[in-house]
């Protein structure tokens, strides 16, 4: 193309010449010709230059194209090893889950039979803290357990009635051990016009409590570890708490104050942390608190101590979400359940014990056997009223039992089945189809399997006995307060409702006499032991208001004799009121 063009420039030369123009004209013609040659070669150049591009960039986009298909494989190679690795994990999470849940059945159905014998007062608290640690520890490990919930951080927060005794109870029997061991003084200080019952989380509260107060004992070598809990505001229904963690330890220092609160952080010097801890603790408190819509801060002196000071919203339970007990209490055991037949399929001797002894207690009949062999010989051999039944067995599966079961004889279609599970969870849809009437989590205390049975049989009665219809249950339940809740709980039985009030009103009588008596002699194991007996019948009635009075008489043991005088004087008015109110409504269902 270029050869072209000089050839039409130099016949354009030659024409100007014979032409005969002026010299300025030809000069200037000569030049703009000049210049369309060189911009010709540019443009050939630029041609030439974008013709190699293209070449270049078809070699890169080639080498591209390969190098992404490489790596397009590798993914999909670490893709399949990502999957195999949560798969892995799945089932070691399952395996797991039932291996720890089995050991910790164990150490909560010990602790719960061992609450009842003869216990002194100091064996007697060191039960409760016994049980009330595994409590908390099963839901804390239930959530590890769940991936989807630890890895989305998907940690839901209850809303349910606690007493605020019991958890600062089990907070100081976990903590005094380790704090007698060290030689430092523990207080708990509670403001006398503090809320007996909150209405919130109350495992997510003792696990803050509780982590801020092992990290003040950790950092703590001499002096003194308290725990002050306030009111600090009220906003509508709303209550906000303060709760104020101080010790005398070694302290933070400023520059690092900011970051105590990531994760796998260590702010001291190992010999100053010694053997204990990952630096989860306080990442975990912070991350709960917003969660919980609370909030902390942190002032520190080194070699003076450090303030911890945590708020939280609660509310106070109302008639609409009143503070009920959850099972019903192992003190009432209906009589026409000794005639019923029990069989348990479980193979752990831990948990084999554990339920023969409350079953034992409570002078019900129980068969036991370990395999699926025996326990399809021991259904041959007689007619079961309920089946009780492990999921992993030495020769199979317990749901694939009750499947078997279901498809089998007619008489074995609706025999009533509790599972006794160690997994993390079991599926509805598998309940429902093989008509499974409760599916108990390992550990389980004996109140909630008690409360399984309860629905069981009162069900079955409510098929062949007429007491009333439901329109009249529930028309009499509208019109009771105190007993609503106890009449609900037995579903209209009023037997079971009249028998358990008896029981009550025969307690109390001597209950305030010997209360009275080891006032008089200055005897706080005395009142620590009455006031946890007949706080259990409490429960179960639903006396809410009361059971927060025995509560404070309980635990007196740092109280003055003249405010555990108060508080006797307020339980004994108040319970004797109750009396009268329950007496009253009684009437109503006579």
């Amino acid at each position: 193309m270029n050869n072209k063009i000089s050839k039409h420039i130099a016949a354009l030369t030659a024409e100007i010449k014979r032409l005969n123009l002026p010299k300025e004209h030809t000069i200037l013609i000569s030049e703009l010709l000049n210049n369309v040659n060189h911009e010709a070669d540019v443009i050939n150049f630029k041609i030439k230059r974008i013709l190699q591009d293209k070449s270049v960039m078809t070699t890169v986009l080639n080498n591209t194209i390969k190098e992404l298909e490489e790596k397009s494989a590798l993914l999909e190679q670490q893709k399949k090893v990502i999957q195999e690795e949560a798969k892995f994990k799945e089932n070691l999470y399952a395996v797991v889950s039932h291996e720890m849940r089995t050991p910790l059945n164990g150490i909560l159905g010990m602790g719960y039979l061992l609450s009842g014998t003869p216990l002194n007062h100091s064996q007697q608290k060191y039960t409760e803290v016994i049980k009330g640690s595994v409590d908390k520890l099963i839901v804390i490990v239930n959530d590890l357990l769940n991936m989807a919930s630890v890895n989305s951080g998907d940690i839901k927060i209850e809303k349910e009635p606690f007493y605020t005794a019991e958890l600062f109870n089990n907070l100081e029997g976990t903590l005094s051990v380790k704090t007698e061991k060290k030689g430092i003084d523990l207080s708990f200080n509670t403001e006398a016009d503090f809320p007996p019952c909150l209405l919130g989380d109350s495992t997510r509260t003792y696990q803050i409590l509780l982590n801020l107060l092992n990290n003040a004992v950790k950092f703590t070598e001499q002096g003194s570890v308290s725990l002050h809990t306030k009111v600090e505001r009220e906003k509508g229904n709303v209550i906000y708490v303060k709760f104020v963690i101080q010790d005398t330890g070694i302290g933070i220092k400023s520059d690092k104050l900011e970051r105590i609160f990531g994760p796998y952080v260590q702010v001291h010097d190992k010999k100053a942390w010694n053997e204990e801890g990952m630096g989860l603790g306080l990442s975990i408190v912070k991350k709960l608190l917003n969660l919980m819509d609370g909030s902390i801060t942190v002032k520190s002196t080194v070699n003076q101590g450090t303030t911890m000071t945590v708020i939280l919203p609660f509310e106070l339970p109302t008639e609409q979400n009143p503070l009920r007990p959850e099972q019903v209490s192992d003190l009432f055991v209906p009589k026409n359940w000794r005639e019923k037949r029990f069989l348990l399929l479980e193979d752990n001797e831990a948990n084999v014990f554990y339920i023969k002894e409350v079953f034992s207690g409570w002078q019900l009949n129980i068969d036991v056997v370990s395999t699926l062999e025996q326990a399809r010989l021991k259904l041959a051999e007689h007619q079961y009223d309920c089946l009780l039944s492990d999921i992993h067995l030495p020769d199979g599966n317990g749901i694939d039992f009750i499947e078997e079961l279901r498809q089998s004889a007619e008489i074995y279609r609706h025999l009533p089945a509790i599972v006794l599970s160690a997994e993390a969870h079991l599926p509805d849809d598998i309940l429902h189809k093989l008509d499974i009437k409760f599916c108990l989590n390992k550990p389980f205390t004996p109140q909630s399997l008690q409360s399984a049975i309860h629905q069981i049989f009162d069900t079955q009665m409510h098929n062949s006995e007429h007491i009333s219809s439901k329109e009249q249950a529930d028309h009499i339940s509208h019109h009771l307060i105190k007993l609503s809740h106890l009449y609900q709980l037995f579903k209209g039985k009023r037997q079971h409702v009249f028998e358990l009030l008896d029981l009550f009103e025969a307690q109390v009588p001597p209950t305030l006499s010997k209360l009275e008596q080891h006032i008089k002699d200055k005897n706080k194991k005395g009142i620590h032991y009455e006031a946890h007996t007949i706080k259990s019948t409490m429960k179960i009635i639903g006396l809410d208001n009361l059971v927060g009075l025995a509560i404070r008489l309980e635990y007196c043991e740092s109280d003055t004799w003249e405010d555990i005088q108060k508080n006797y004087d307020s339980f004994k008015g108040q319970t004797l009121e109750e009396l009268k109110a329950l007496e009253k409504e009684r009437e109503m269902l006579v």
